[in-house]
């Protein structure tokens, strides 16, 4: 019995070990490309939702940006957290240059599904809460 119970915890924690580095994987890729403003590589790990497809957050993500004239975008603060068993929670933060000069750091949240034998996918990145999607800065972290 003894034995049967240590397998079975094993294979459990074996299967959340896989799929956190899955989502690691994915979230890595994910930023790494937002970074680099290649949104067509970024939409490859995107699961549509919320009305997005691949194609509306490639034009959206073009739009916002080129408009801000973004560069020199810097990711750091990346974590994971599991909010249930397929779910994760990505969060960043991004520091990027416009022509306006630096911007504030602009905290991130996307959420990441981890299905079985798929892979995991990021859903489009969001701001983290009403204060960053106003002019000033986020307090909340």
């Amino acid at each position: 019995m003894l034995v049967l119970g240590g397998g079975v915890g094993t294979t459990v924690w074996w299967q959340r070990h896989q799929a956190a580095q899955a989502v690691q994987a994915v979230a890595t890729r994910y930023t790494k490309a937002f970074a680099q403003r290649d949104y067509a590589k970024m939409a490859k790990v995107v699961t549509p939702t919320q009305g997005y497809t691949a194609k509306t957050l490639i034009a959206r993500n073009q739009a916002v940006f080129a408009r801000l004239g973004a560069s020199h975008i810097n990711i750091s603060r990346l974590t994971t957290t599991r909010q249930s068993a397929r779910v994760y929670r990505l969060r960043f933060t991004a520091r990027m240059r416009t022509v306006l000069g630096q911007l504030p750091a602009q905290h991130y949240l996307a959420t990441i599904s981890a299905p079985r034998a798929t892979g995991a996918y990021a859903g489009p990145p969001s701001y983290c809460c009403r204060r960053c999607s106003a002019s000033r800065p986020c307090s909340s972290r």
